[in-house]
């Protein structure tokens, strides 16, 4: 598989994490468990970035941006 292709299935996984984050949201629910396994899968992604080499990539920068989003 492509290095390009992972980034772009990375991005959708994100996404769709991050909309159904947002509907429990708006809809009212209790998100912490939701959180805890964002921040669990963003680590986990992080840490694909870097041991490829990749902290450059925009994507990488989102990931850190939105792991320190959730210590804040």
């Amino acid at each position: 598989m492509s290095e390009d292709l992972t980034v772009t299935k990375i991005a959708d996984f994100l996404r769709t994490i991050e909309e159904n984050i947002l509907d429990l949201t708006l809809s009212g629910h209790d998100i912490q468990h939701q959180k805890q396994l964002y921040a669990n899968y963003l680590a986990t992604l992080a840490k694909y970035f870097e041991s490829r080499e990749m902290q450059t990539h925009p994507l990488y920068r989102k990931i850190k941006f939105r792991q320190f989003e959730l210590e804040s």
